[in-house]
């Protein structure tokens, strides 16, 4: 019926059942409420509240440890989180996020990545977002950047060696290493589609 925190920073979800006050108690901070909304929702008091205050980290972690990953694809949106994504967007309240806050993002980072790089960590953030909006009960009420537009990739072509580089990277190449290179410059390598 009411979630409300506590003087001591616990949130709680207050209702009344069979003539009586009940208090059910959860932590503190963004979890906290969260928790105490979720709660709240489950017992069908009202809808899901609008989320104002949860960070775009506590989303980020709830997203991460939620979701179910492959070992690799988490490990490597564990590093992208952790050195570039949440460094930036962190603190930052999730829905008062802007097409500003995105643009800034990819002006800092386009500094020393290529656009490739940072349209892949926006796809991170949107989908972080997006997971969070689509919750039973919702986290936040809905992705503010859900149309914002990334930048367009800028993958180069890389080409294959010549006969004369491919001749110089075998003389100075270790005898294990000679055959793998041989096997691509003969077979070919299968290429991206």
């Amino acid at each position: 019926m009411a979630v409300m925190q506590l003087p001591d920073g616990r949130w709680i979800c207050y209702y009344r059942k069979d003539g009586q006050g009940k208090r059910e108690y959860f932590g503190r901070g963004d979890s906290g409420e969260a928790a105490a909304n979720r709660r709240n929702y489950e017992l069908g008091f009202g809808k899901a509240k609008k989320q104002s205050g949860l960070t775009f980290r506590f989303l980020a972690m709830e997203y991460f440890q939620s979701k179910v990953f492959d070992k690799n694809p988490k490990k490597l949106l564990q590093i992208r989180l952790h050195s570039n994504i949440l460094p930036f967007f962190g603190n930052k309240d999730a829905l008062a996020l802007a097409d500003k806050d995105m643009d800034a993002y990819v002006k800092l980072r386009r500094k020393t990545v290529k656009y490739s790089t940072i349209a892949r960590e926006l796809t991170d953030v949107k989908a972080i977002l997006n997971w969070s909006a689509k919750r039973t009960p919702p986290l936040i009420s809905h992705n503010p950047v859900r149309d914002y537009k990334k930048p367009a990739t800028d993958d180069a072509v890389i080409m294959p060696p010549t006969k004369k580089e491919a001749s110089a990277i075998l003389k100075n190449a270790s005898p294990h290493l000679q055959r793998a290179i041989k096997l691509s410059w003969y077979l070919g390598l299968p290429g991206r589609r």
